[in-house]
C-alpha cells in the first residue's frame, strides 16, 4: 500500500500508558506487559483516517489482525539466549521444543494482555478467531466519536470484502 502502518496509532497508544493500570495486592501499578501488547498492535495497524487508495480498496484502520502468537514472537518468546542455543546444539529437536514452549507461554501471556485491554476499553473485539483466519481487534485509541467511526469504517471495509 506504501501507508507507513501505526506511526500516529503508536502516539496515540503511548498516551494511554497512564491508564493502563492492574491492581496488586490492593495498589495500582502499570501494567507494563499489557500496554507492550497495544504497542505491538497500535505499530501493525493502519492510522485513521484512511488514505484515497484505502478507502478504494475498503482498507480497515485501527485493525489488528495478526494474531496471539505474533504478539508472542514480537514481544521476543521464543527466543534463546547464546547460551541456551549453545546448549541446544547437540540435541535435535531441543532448540525447537524450547521455542514453541516459550511460543506458547507467551501467547498465554499475550491472550491475557488483550483480554485486559478488552475489559479496560482500549481493544474491541470484532471477529472471533476461526479456522485459518486470527481474530480482528479494533483499537480504541481516540475519543468515543473518533472510534465510533474507526469503527464504521471497519465494517464498512469487512463487509466489503476485507479478509486479511
Amino acid at each position: 500500500m506504501g501507508t507507513k502502518m501505526g506511526m500516529k496509532n503508536l502516539i496515540l497508544a503511548a498516551e494511554l500508558q497512564p491508564r493502563i493500570m492492574r491492581e496488586t495486592r490492593g495498589l495500582l501499578s502499570p501494567n507494563t506487559h499489557a500496554f507492550s501488547t497495544l504497542i505491538t498492535m497500535a505499530r501493525h495497524t493502519y492510522d485513521w483516517e484512511p488514505t484515497a487508495r484505502q478507502r478504494i480498496n475498503h482498507v480497515p484502520c485501527r485493525l489488528y489482525e495478526r494474531g496471539i502468537m505474533f504478539i508472542a514472537d514480537s514481544q521476543g518468546y521464543g527466543k534463546l539466549s547464546a547460551k541456551e542455543s549453545l546448549d541446544a546444539a547437540g540435541k535435535p529437536g531441543e532448540k525447537s521444543r524450547i521455542q514453541c514452549k516459550r511460543l506458547e507461554s507467551g501467547a498465554e501471556a499475550a491472550s491475557k494482555d488483550v483480554r485486559f485491554l478488552i475489559e479496560c476499553g482500549f481493544v474491541k473485539q470484532l471477529r472471533p478467531q476461526r479456522l485459518g483466519r486470527n481474530a480482528s481487534y479494533l483499537l480504541l485509541l481516540g475519543d468515543p466519536e473518533e472510534n465510533r467511526l474507526v469503527e464504521d469504517w471497519a465494517w464498512e471495509c469487512i463487509e466489503a470484502g476485507w479478509k486479511r
